[in-house]
């Protein structure tokens, strides 16, 4: 009797009682810990995906960014962009490994999204524009994309909205 009752103490000592009950918490739920949260999908010209998932609201805001079927090795930048070239926000920068997977866990001390000069943001059901764009066919430094040198990024039809508490 004293062997079975060490066994079960060993047993349950070593497994993870949130696995036996069935409550475990995933690394992207951890990351959100608001209860606002979205999820954009965003395609590319070239079968290239991307899943951001973001809180709609806080003191920072925070994303993960999953890629897939992006080129390798290469490095991308989520960028915001409020119609306005000249006044573009890099959101955070990332470089698929070899498979063309992609991953950015991060978070930004940034305004809330959409910016008040973004036309985006006055349409109905308004956000603002996010793209997944190449390294070098932006400029951050300088807030500016040159939209005829863009030759591959990723969009999407949904639009942003992010509250700066």
């Amino acid at each position: 009797m004293n062997k079975l009752l060490i066994a079960i103490i060993s047993l349950i000592s070593v497994v993870n009682p949130s696995t036996i009950l069935n409550k475990s918490t995933t690394t992207e739920e951890k990351t959100f810990q608001s209860p606002i949260k979205d999820v954009i999908y965003f395609q590319g010209q070239n079968g290239e995906t991307t899943k951001l998932m973001y809180n709609r609201e806080g003191e920072t805001f925070k994303y993960i960014l999953r890629g897939q079927n992006l080129k390798p090795q290469t490095p991308y930048t989520l960028v915001y962009y409020p119609e306005d070239k000249y006044n573009i926000s890099c959101l955070g920068t990332g470089t698929p490994d070899k498979n063309g997977n992609l991953n950015i866990k991060t978070s930004i001390n940034i305004g809330s999204i959409p910016f008040a000069y973004d036309p985006n943001g006055n349409l109905e059901n308004g956000g603002g524009k996010l793209m997944l764009v190449q390294n070098y066919q932006i400029f951050c430094n300088q807030h500016y994309i040159d939209l005829s040198y863009i030759t591959n990024y990723l969009t999407t039809d949904s639009l942003i909205n992010y509250t700066k508490i």
